[in-house]
């Protein structure tokens, strides 16, 4: 008999009102599903739900139909804010600038939800050794604890972000762009700090990017989102190496390099994968990405594709076994820092 994940997530739809009478699905129909100390990864352009599911998960987004299940546990999809937090969740978001209050120190910032915890199990603890103990493992000194904020470069601050997320021992993190505002040197840092935790600690991570060359390395799977739907899961190796669905085939080739020929070669791919887009078409029975996708034919326009089983993960595509082979070795990543799952 197999455990139950880490999280659950079946036929999640999230609705945001945008006028009186009006409505905007900005996730459709999701299913996913975490692992204890397993990362997955979830990639899309911006506005493509990654952010909203999220939050759903958190429960700071209402859901409109679907289930959410925390260890085999289902999650009250209809309640915005629920009543106790849940500490064996936590988030690490994209800008420690916004995240981190200013005005208190860091030692005040991280231990607050471990203090708040506490008040509701009745435990006594040292907080401050605690802290102490969360800062020395995401590389900071114990003397931070009485600085603020602002004293600290933008790597130390999402340094102390994630040690604000990690110091009430969660089991699920969220990292929703957490390396994206970072330099590469840092970027390598926080993800080998991230595996690092991750190892320790059995901790499930659902990170959320825009990069797929960040997903690659730090990743066991990968979800591909485009307009709230899933457009293509599996193994971080496979979708990044020999991806099925034309959305992830474009994702990858506007990727920028250095190299002004590999460049030029992936503007040519690009465009073989991509047109430009006369109109938005609404969402219905049809497939999201019709409007933009070169290989699209009357099925497209129609029907909307069911995921279907692949060697290693789904995709949804009606023409995924028509597309020509990919070329791998001209969309390769270049080298970044080795991180704890980038040797694969």
């Amino acid at each position: 008999m197999t455990a139950n994940p880490l999280v659950e997530v079946r036929g999640l739809c999230v609705d945001y009102r945008v006028k009186r009478r009006q409505r905007f699905r900005a996730v459709d129909s999701v299913d996913l599903t975490v692992n204890a100390g397993e990362t997955l990864g979830v990639v899309g352009e911006s506005g493509s739900g990654k952010s909203t599911i999220a939050k759903a998960i958190l429960g700071i987004a209402p859901v409109t139909a679907g289930t959410i299940r925390f260890d085999g546990a289902e999650l009250d999809p209809h309640r915005v804010r629920r009543r106790e937090p849940v500490t064996d969740m936590q988030v690490v978001f994209q800008d420690p600038v916004s995240s981190l209050d200013p005005t208190k120190t860091v030692g005040y910032t991280i231990a607050e939800p471990l203090v708040a915890k506490l008040r509701r199990t009745g435990g006594e603890r040292d907080v401050r050794r605690q802290v102490a103990e969360m800062l020395d493992r995401v590389g900071l000194p114990a003397a931070a604890a009485s600085r603020y904020p602002a004293q600290f470069s933008g790597g130390q601050r999402q340094r102390i972000a994630i040690a604000r997320a990690f110091v009430v021992r969660p089991r699920l993190v969220i990292c929703d762009e957490a390396v994206s505002a970072l330099d590469l040197s840092v970027q390598a840092q926080i993800l080998n700090l991230l595996a690092d935790v991750q190892r320790e600690l059995g901790v499930g991570y659902l990170f959320i990017s825009h990069d797929l060359s960040v997903v690659e390395h730090i990743s066991d799977r990968v979800l591909v989102l485009y307009r709230g739907r899933v457009m293509e899961t599996g193994t971080a190796a496979q979708v990044v190496r020999s991806p099925r669905h034309p959305y992830t085939r474009a994702l990858l080739a506007a990727a920028p390099v250095h190299d002004p020929a590999q460049q030029r070669r992936r503007r040519e791919l690009r465009s073989s994968y991509r047109v430009t887009p006369s109109r938005s078409l609404p969402l219905g029975d049809l497939c999201p990405y019709t409007h933009r996708c070169g290989f699209a034919v009357g099925s497209c326009f129609h029907q909307r594709p069911v995921p279907q089983e692949t060697d290693e993960g789904t995709v949804a595509c009606h023409r995924h076994a028509d597309l020509p082979p990919y070329a791998a070795g001209d969309l390769r990543h270049e080298a970044r820092p080795a991180t704890a799952k980038g040797g694969r």
